[in-house]
């Protein structure tokens, strides 16, 4: 039962250095903050072209968006660079698929990616992704159902790898393209 407030959550993320929040830190306390509708609201956006993702929060060790999602709407699959990554189900249920590189860099600016574990997260939920880690969420839900996630970075993003899922190309996204869609 999340028992923090929003602003003991904020003291407790200032502690850390600008260097960024260990991701098991990060997850204990997204678990325990207590999201409230007043938090969320004024950054709900939608758009029916591509998933929304409005800042919340910038912290120097910390960044957090409000992510909307209509249905079908996903990310490509990616990583986060240099920053860990979590998330917190508010509405909807999110998939979450994970993928490991199945080859050895081999091909320069190409990789071959495995699906290792697909998992669908419901509000309430939270899931992390360390420094390195490759995934893909959407809102795969049908029936028109919006989701809405909040998503914490430590660090706050600065660069992504994205991966097409048909060819394997590697892309990369710098800040400030990545308050964009990814």
């Amino acid at each position: 039962m999340p028992s923090l407030s929003w602003e003991e959550f904020l003291n407790k993320a200032r502690s850390f250095p600008s260097s960024g929040i260990p991701v098991a830190d990060l997850v204990r306390l997204v678990r325990q903050v207590q999201i409230t509708p007043d938090l969320i609201e004024p950054h709900i956006a939608w758009s029916s072209d591509h998933y929304t993702r409005t800042p919340l929060l910038q912290l120097p060790a910390l960044e957090a968006l409000v992510l909307c999602w209509e249905d079908g709407q996903e990310t490509v699959i990616h990583d986060h660079g240099p920053s860990c990554a979590v998330a917190r189900v508010i509405s909807g249920t999110t998939l979450i698929e994970n993928f490991r590189q199945a080859d050895a860099g081999g091909r320069p600016g190409y990789a071959r990616l495995e699906l290792i574990e697909t998992c669908d997260l419901h509000p309430g939920s939270v899931c992390a992704s360390d420094v390195g880690a490759i995934h893909s969420m959407g809102n795969r839900q049908g029936e028109r159902r919006r989701m809405i996630t909040l998503n914490f970075y430590s660090p706050p993003l600065s660069r992504i790898r994205t991966f097409d899922r048909e060819t394997g190309k590697i892309g990369e996204k710098l800040y400030p393209e990545l308050l964009e869609t990814i």
